[in-house]
């Protein structure tokens, strides 16, 4: 392989690192959205004492 031909590829690989990171951020912040809606029906409707 050239020189450059290299360098794409370790620039495709970098590209793909970066996506994967924002995806693992994006995820955290969607998987606490969840756990507070979570918390809110919760609240909502506590359960019911027989």
């Amino acid at each position: 392989m050239k020189f450059e031909e290299l360098t794409a590829e370790v620039e495709k690989h970098n590209r793909i690192l970066e996506r994967t990171y924002q995806l693992e951020a994006d995820m955290a912040v969607t998987r606490n959205d969840i756990e507070a809606l979570y918390r809110e029906v919760v609240n909502l409707n506590p359960p019911q004492i027989r």
